[in-house]
């Protein structure tokens, strides 16, 4: 049903309402815009890229069954530390670190069946029109410029309001995942600001630019690829929250968050499904053995269900406490 309205409402994070998705006419046919937040493929992936990329493959597919196109972008972060800090540690190029965990990346999720994004950006393929937002906003005067680039947090009144933190919270939570930087002369204004523009290493790429040779902060990037290959109006990733389980279980979780904090996370995730699923199988179990045999009601049934519940209880709570 080409025609037909798209019923569709998704949670708007910063509103915190749900709301309508109304697809956007042109001349290919109505369409929706959605972007995804990809990996930095420093490393192989895990259970928590699998869940969120499968759950936005089900939103795709349902939006797509509707007869509306997915102009669907996910990038490739192969510009940031984590991926430096392991090519350094292994030393190898970080050219063919990126390379050959993308390709793995890739190969995953093709085995899951998903669909793949329409645009794949690397942030090594974009420089030019980063360099070109980091520009504008430095002229507009949203930047400064010391040790590097920064964004000046205080222009802008609105900033904590999507993670609803206060700022005592928020630096709270950079102090804790040791992203609080250097703040005083020579270095940032302020705990919340961030670098639009840095200086790299002897062994990083850099890029020639106005500020002098370096590269990308890390949250230029990702505001370039929306306003770039997804004009308004989209769908922000935060406001398509059926993925609200994983915000949920993941909240406060920085994507900046190092290898350990990262792997804590994923080693909770994938406890608390397997908790999940294991409770639910040994009912079922439990509830056909009943019907083949319920002379063995109490001895032969209920004292192992309940046996099988504790511990699905207690890797549950190991799975929760690993993921706070």
């Amino acid at each position: 049903m080409p025609d037909a309205p798209l019923k569709l409402r998704v949670h708007d994070t910063l509103s915190r309402r749900k709301v309508g998705v109304k697809p956007s006419p042109g001349k290919g046919g109505r369409s929706v815009r959605l972007y995804v937040c990809g990996i930095t493929p420093y490393d192989a992936g895990h259970m928590g890229h699998a869940f969120t990329f499968c759950t936005y493959d089900i939103l795709i597919r349902f939006i797509e069954a509707s007869g509306v196109r997915v102009r669907y972008v996910q990038n490739i972060t192969d510009v940031d530390d984590p991926l430096f800090e392991r090519a350094r540690r292994d030393s190898v190029d970080w050219r063919d670190l990126a390379d050959k965990e993308t390709a793995i990346h890739l190969r995953d999720m093709d085995a899951l069946g998903w669909r793949r994004p329409d645009f794949l950006p690397r942030v090594s393929d974009e420089i030019k029109p980063i360099l070109s937002a980091a520009g504008k906003l430095y002229a507009a005067g949203y930047g400064y410029q010391t040790d590097a680039v920064y964004f000046d947090a205080s222009k802008y009144r609105g900033y904590g309001r999507l993670s609803r933190r206060t700022r005592r919270s928020m630096i709270r939570k950079l102090r804790h995942e040791d992203l609080l930087g250097m703040v005083g002369p020579g270095a940032k204004r302020d705990a919340l600001d961030f670098p639009l523009w840095r200086g790299s290493a002897p062994d990083e790429p850099a890029w020639p630019s106005q500020f002098g040779p370096g590269r990308p902060g890390w949250l230029p990037p990702m505001a370039q690829w929306y306003s770039g290959l997804l004009p308004y109006p989209y769908l922000l990733p935060a406001q398509v929250l059926i993925l609200a389980l994983m915000a949920v279980i993941a909240t406060g979780v920085s994507f900046h968050a190092g290898p350990l904090a990262q792997r804590q996370r994923a080693v909770g995730f994938a406890l608390l499904v397997v908790s999940l699923l294991y409770a639910g199988s040994m009912v079922l179990r439990y509830i056909l053995r009943m019907r083949r045999h319920p002379d063995q009601r109490w001895l032969g049934g209920t004292i192992p269900i309940v046996f099988h519940l504790v511990l699905a209880a207690f890797l549950f709570t190991f799975a929760s406490w690993q993921l706070s």
